[in-house]
């Protein structure tokens, strides 16, 4: 596969993880004063994430009423924390 076209379809699959996960954050009925939306992702920020801070930088969650914070750490810290409902969501692999 080309990998122009690779990149292409990763960032395809990138925009689509955030937008299910902000929109499932913004449909579930949420009890805690605290708005802000919580995207956790891997410990180094990287080029991977770059639809996400460009949209926040864009201010593309602003206008939707979105409060975005990113949380970085260890993926499988990550993915227990999402499972256990303590975090809203992530970007993470779950190796």
């Amino acid at each position: 596969m080309h990998p122009r076209l690779r990149l292409g379809l990763l960032l395809i699959v990138v925009l689509v993880i955030v937008g299910t996960g902000v929109l499932l954050v913004i449909g579930r009925d949420n009890d805690d004063d605290d708005d802000t939306v919580v995207l956790f992702m891997s410990y180094i920020p990287s080029v991977q994430f770059a639809p996400v801070y460009v949209a926040a930088e864009r201010g593309y969650f602003e206008d939707e009423g979105i409060e975005i914070r990113f949380e970085h750490g260890n993926e499988a810290d990550g993915v227990e924390r999402i499972a256990s409902d303590n975090l809203q969501f992530g970007l993470v692999s779950g190796e």
